[in-house]
């Protein structure tokens, strides 16, 4: 797709770019692309979109999951036309240390008041690059709604005909089993508790389909169960209670079933979370449990993405 304009305050103006130089798996991306379409709308840029670091040696030599371009987001994003190779500068100065470069707006020049406020900061040349996994609840917050929806509505379109689950549950594992990740590995025992807490509150018990019209207990509730680890999770999670139904979708698959739950327990994960956020755009009566605790060390770095609003359980 070639580079386009996004907005209507961007056409006719001759306004200056905004570079997405696009990381991390689908959750990443949603936070940078709400980001930058957002940003791009308020100040009149024009929105340009490169995937390029999404298939960087780097991240390979690392050993890092490799990444992909969502096609949710291939829709959706205007793709840069130009050769990778003709950015070099920018992505330079992308990287530079500190977000030294002043046309770069990196993790460390993403303040929470910049998120909140959509604030481009000042300095910033006629072609802006934003590298940042965007990942702040300050993303929530009502200015960043229009751009939710927006991607909300092409998700509906990608997901499967099949009814909502009633209950649904994460679980990441992969690379978020190694201390270097610097995300809190959740054990057996968190998912556990979430799930008895269901079990016990009767308002989450109703909407998780735990109980029958009459009030009493459903035999075997279904708990439909996505994740990377699935024989972790018949190992550890499995219950003669609970019928286990592993969900085998793609990644926009996923997202649109859990975005679709009436209850829903998330892992410390951007995937959850945009979920969990997708969800209470969708029914603001959408019940959702999170770890009380989502990184190794609350340093306040960008990560968290713990919402006020959602049931916190212990990890």
């Amino acid at each position: 797709m070639a580079e386009h304009a996004i907005g209507s305050a961007a056409r006719g103006r001759g306004a200056g770019s905004l570079l997405l130089l696009l990381q991390g798996g689908l959750g990443n991306q949603l936070f940078q692309a709400v980001l930058a379409r957002t940003l791009a709308e308020r100040h009149g840029r024009r929105l340009v979109v490169d995937p390029v670091l999404l298939a960087s040696r780097l991240r390979r030599l690392r050993g890092v999951t490799p990444r992909r371009l969502s096609p949710l987001l291939a829709s959706q994003l205007p793709l840069a036309a130009t050769p990778w190779h003709h950015r070099a500068l920018s992505r330079l100065g992308a990287r530079w240390p500190g977000g030294g470069a002043p046309w770069a707006l990196t993790d460390t020049r993403l303040s929470a008041a910049a998120a909140a406020a959509q604030d481009l900061p000042g300095g910033l040349g006629r072609t802006a690059v934003l590298r940042t996994h965007a990942t702040h609840p300050a993303l929530y917050r009502r200015c960043f709604d229009p751009a939710w929806r927006a991607f909300a509505a092409a998700l509906e379109e990608r997901a499967p005909l099949q009814p909502p689950p009633s209950l649904a549950l994460h679980v990441r594992r992969g690379d978020y089993q190694q201390a270097r990740s610097g995300f809190f590995p959740l054990e057996p025992g968190y998912y556990r508790r979430a799930l008895e807490l269901v079990r016990q509150q009767p308002v989450l018990a109703a909407r998780a389909g735990l109980l029958t019209p009459g009030g009493g207990p459903v035999e075997r509730p279904v708990l439909h169960l996505f994740s990377d680890d699935p024989a972790w999770c018949r190992t550890h999670l499995g219950d003669a209670g609970w019928e286990l139904r592993i969900e085998r979708g793609s990644p926009e698959q996923d997202l649109a079933r859990l975005a679709g739950a009436r209850v829903l327990i998330l892992s410390n994960s951007s995937f959850s979370a945009a979920a969990a956020h997708l969800a209470r755009l969708r029914d603001p009566a959408t019940a959702v449990l999170c770890p009380d605790r989502w990184l190794l060390e609350e340093d306040g770095r960008l990560g968290d993405l713990r919402c006020p609003g959602w049931l916190a359980v212990e990890a």
